[in-house]
């Protein structure tokens, strides 16, 4: 199941275009190259950066993944992780990032 944090990180993408994103995963239909931030897969990690489509593999419908920011290529999908990871830790001291987030979704 996807889960889509209410204040989406965005860069530059605008919020009808997140809406036409959202709409396409929940149809599960391939749209144009975008890159999610999501809750890494690994708990180890902090982050994860993927490509939307993967949303459609068959593993990913069996997963809970819960996207934090959509960002319009991979480049800017990456600055936009260490940008969170830098906000939560200004802010809280620690790289607990699902900690800070849970209320979000």
């Amino acid at each position: 199941m996807v889960q889509w944090y209410t204040d989406l990180f965005l860069d530059g993408i605008t919020k009808h275009t997140v809406e036409h994103i959202r709409d396409r995963v929940g149809k599960r239909r391939i749209q144009y190259p975008v890159f999610a931030v999501t809750y890494a897969s690994n708990e180890k990690n902090l982050l994860d950066v993927i490509n939307i489509n993967e949303l459609l593999l068959e593993y990913y419908q069996k997963c809970n993944i819960y996207i934090l920011g959509v960002a319009s290529s991979r480049q800017q999908a990456k600055i936009m992780a260490a940008a969170i990871v830098s906000k939560v830790f200004e802010e809280t001291n620690s790289f607990e990032i699902r900690e800070y987030f849970e209320n979000g979704f």
